[in-house]
């Protein structure tokens, strides 16, 4: 919710913090540009670290979260774009669990179809809160309904889950209208003279 950078430095290097070994061979091959000294060396680390294909999903995914000054320092971005940085620094990172919460705040409507595509089509296990219910339905393949202490799975996405859990109420309805016309039947024999009481099942 309240994502924070350390101070001083630039977008990009924000991004890529997830990464420490593709970060610092960043670093140094951005600086060995510069200076023109030890490229080399800078390369042969880009190579060791893998880090030519992290730079450049960072980018992307950087311009597509409408980030689109990478050497823009980090007290200059706005709450907006800090909350996109962090969603973009955790995407690169590319983690086995992915935890979100209201990931489309904050993002305009090709944005949230891109990251839509993104999450189909990642490997990544995603638990999230949102109330964006268009989003659940591209996304989700599962949702768990928590209710009087008790748990529900459903397998499929956020309309699935209505419909279901629409089944489900109108089964428990259905089992307690049966037992209140149980209940009622037995509350009006009750009251009957305990000469005809007397032959009545035992089971009552």
């Amino acid at each position: 919710q309240n994502p924070t950078f350390k101070a001083g430095g630039t977008v990009l290097e924000a991004c890529l913090d997830g990464n420490d070994a593709a970060a610092h061979a960043i670093a140094r091959y951005n600086r060995a540009l510069l200076s023109g000294e030890d490229l080399e060396g800078a390369m042969a680390a880009m190579d060791a670290a893998s880090a030519w294909d992290y730079e450049q999903q960072a980018k992307e995914i950087l311009t597509r979260l409408a980030i689109e000054r990478l050497d823009q320092p980090i007290e200059e971005l706005s709450g907006g774009q800090i909350k996109r940085l962090a969603l973009a620094q955790v995407l690169v990172a590319k983690p086995d669990l992915l935890i979100l919460d209201e990931p489309t705040n904050h993002l305009d409507l090709t944005m949230i179809e891109w990251l839509e595509e993104y999450l189909s089509a990642s490997r990544m296990t995603l638990l999230m809160v949102t109330h964006d219910r268009y989003f659940l339905d591209r996304v989700c393949t599962r949702i768990v309904e928590i209710d009087d202490r008790s748990l529900y799975n459903y397998r499929g996405n956020y309309t699935y889950y209505l419909e279901k859990r629409q089944e489900r109420i109108d089964l428990i309805n259905a089992a307690a209208g049966k037992t209140r016309n149980l209940y009622r039947h037995e509350l009006e024999w009750i009251p009957r003279t305990p000469s005809a009481r007397t032959g009545k099942a035992k089971y009552r």
